[in-house]
């Protein structure tokens, strides 16, 4: 029985791999426009808890956690939607969500209204997360998906970059109600963006989406091994992410800041450089090296925190974690057929965020037993055991072959 296959397969095919087209700029300008948002709100929501609310730190929690749950334990489903009932759709809802949220934060004027809100902000953010992820995997040409993967990621990075000082320069110059319509002009963009950009599945791929309402994911193995190997990895970021800042004021540095800027520097140079290697070379000889260079930087940590310490973890880190988070995401466009790409690369945005939890939650539950150093040796042992993982499991899986053109690999 043939199998249709996606518009950028036969575009490869016939030697137009093209990958900025118009509908991946405008799908990528939606990525970087709706994290810009997401960070806008990030970096000021614990303000607004303290100084509006009355909250202490368990309500900054709860407030800041309670999305990433939602958005966890519905990302594989909305994935799946959008295999069965097509990305836009699905992107549609979660950036209608998004838009409504903003107004709805501005009425949130108690804590069990701003929870309840955040629940809801977590469901109709990981629909779109859901459908761009799949759109991105859809829209880059198989011969260059690791250079594709690379360069969305950067626009998470400019996004990083700019939404919190906008933020909190809003804040401080209007209001928090200023804040969230802000916020709200943010994902009116992205969902008025998102009504010109083509459904991926539409025309020949009509088939495919019938198939993939009357099946269950195929080799759920498969698409799980991808997600596996970046929750490994990722425990580390979330670490780094809520407790190198204390423990390198408890070693004496007096601007860890210098940390992120440099880490966000190194991610943006491996993401955008490393990807085209993983093309090139295969996504073996980039995500195995990369991972080797992570669990060496958690271990320097482990045992320093001194300036010159946290200034090589800086780049260090940077450099293993972003090549490998591409070559990650590559890899699982690699691995799913069109009919299970949706599920298989929300799987692996589930892994991101369950990772920077565990990093953050668990080892803050046992950082008061075995110490900051502690903690990162635990978090190195995660990175080592995936890296074993990759080594030991990764020839059992077969990538895809989308209509008889064989991914690099």
């Amino acid at each position: 029985m043939s199998r249709e296959v996606p518009q950028d397969v036969l575009m490869a095919k016939a030697g137009k791999g093209r990958l900025f087209t118009g509908n991946f700029v405008l799908v990528s300008s939606v990525w970087m426009i709706v994290f810009a948002g997401y960070y806008l709100l990030v970096a000021t929501l614990p303000m607004y808890v303290v100084k509006h609310l009355g909250g202490q730190a368990a309500s900054i929690g709860l407030v800041m956690g309670l999305p990433t749950i939602s958005t966890v334990l519905l990302l594989p489903f909305f994935g799946r939607q959008s295999d069965r009932r097509g990305r836009k759709l699905v992107l549609l809802f979660g950036l209608s969500g998004l838009v409504l949220s903003g107004p709805l934060h501005c009425l949130a004027t108690t804590l069990p209204l701003l929870l309840a809100l955040r629940v809801f902000f977590g469901v109709v953010w990981a629909a779109a997360i859901a459908a761009l992820v799949a759109l991105i995997a859809d829209l880059s040409p198989v011969q260059r998906r690791g250079e594709a993967m690379g360069y969305v990621n950067v626009t998470s990075n400019i996004a990083l970059a700019i939404g919190p000082a906008i933020g909190i320069a809003i804040i401080k110059a209007y209001d928090f109600n200023t804040l969230f319509l802000s916020f709200t002009a943010l994902a009116a963009l992205a969902l008025a963006i998102s009504l010109v950009t083509k459904e991926t599945l539409e025309g020949q791929h009509k088939k495919v989406r019938t198939a993939a309402r009357a099946s269950t994911p195929r080799h759920l193995r498969t698409i799980l091994f991808s997600p596996m190997i970046m929750l490994s990895i990722t425990i580390g970021y979330g670490a780094l992410l809520s407790f190198l800042p204390i423990y390198a004021l408890d070693q004496g540095v007096d601007n860890p800041g210098v940390f992120f800027t440099l880490l966000a520097a190194f991610l943006v140079l491996a993401r955008v450089s490393t990807g085209r290697l993983s093309d090139r070379f295969g996504r073996r000889a980039v995500i195995l090296p990369g991972i080797g260079i992570v669990v060496a930087s958690l271990l320097i940590l482990s045992t320093s925190a001194s300036l010159t310490a946290i200034v090589a973890v800086a780049i260090l880190f940077g450099v293993g974690f972003g090549s490998t988070h591409s070559a990650l995401m590559a890899l699982a466009a690699d691995y799913a057929d069109v009919a299970s790409r949706g599920a298989a690369m929300s799987f692996l945005a589930a892994s991101i965020e369950m990772g920077i939890g565990l990093g953050s939650i668990a080892l803050g539950l046992i950082v008061q037993f075995v110490g900051f150093p502690g903690i990162y040796l635990v978090a190195a042992l995660a990175a080592l055991a995936g890296l074993v993982g990759f080594v030991l499991l990764e020839q059992g899986f077969k990538p895809a072959v989308d209509g008889g053109e064989a991914i690099p690999y």
